[in-house]
């Protein structure tokens, strides 16, 4: 799980930051909060889903594809809605030079804050449901495969 994180960081995070840069303009900070939070509640809540959806199974070594598509799937689901907040805070501050000639937030916590008064919470989620159905699917591809591929190297 470490090493994963650790890869998201010098792989990821690099990536992303490329990209916003391009397109944007932006930093690592944000980004690296957001992965972090992302590997955190992903690699949390599988094995949780993964265990109600299996019951028995999961300790006879023999789940279901299905149930792991099913509980990786759930892990995209929970973890689009906890970054969320996070993305949109890290969008606006990477956009917020774009739209005026000076900063409108002085950080992570101005940026939700303001957010939160002048909008509402909700506009911290919006956008979630087609994010979460990405997630979810990349999810339940995703542990699937993970569980094939440590299958195979356990035997």
């Amino acid at each position: 799980m470490a090493a994963g994180g650790k890869e998201a960081t010098l792989v990821g995070v690099p990536m992303e930051c490329i990209k916003h840069r391009v397109q944007l303009g932006g930093g690592v900070l944000h980004t690296d909060k957001r992965n972090a939070v992302y590997n955190v509640v992903q690699w949390t809540t599988y094995p949780i889903a993964l265990k109600l959806l299996s019951g028995e199974r999961r300790e006879l070594g023999s789940v279901p594809h299905w149930n792991q598509m099913q509980a990786g799937f759930l892990a995209g689901i929970a973890t689009a809605f906890a970054t969320q907040p996070l993305d949109t805070i890290n969008t606006r501050l990477q956009t917020q030079n774009l739209k005026m000639a000076s900063a409108q937030y002085a950080g992570i916590r101005n940026c939700a804050m303001t957010i939160i008064r002048e909008e509402g919470v909700s506009a911290l989620y919006r956008g979630v449901v087609p994010r979460a159905m990405n997630f979810g699917i990349g999810a339940a591809c995703f542990f699937f495969m993970f569980e094939k591929i440590n299958k195979a190297l356990a035997s």
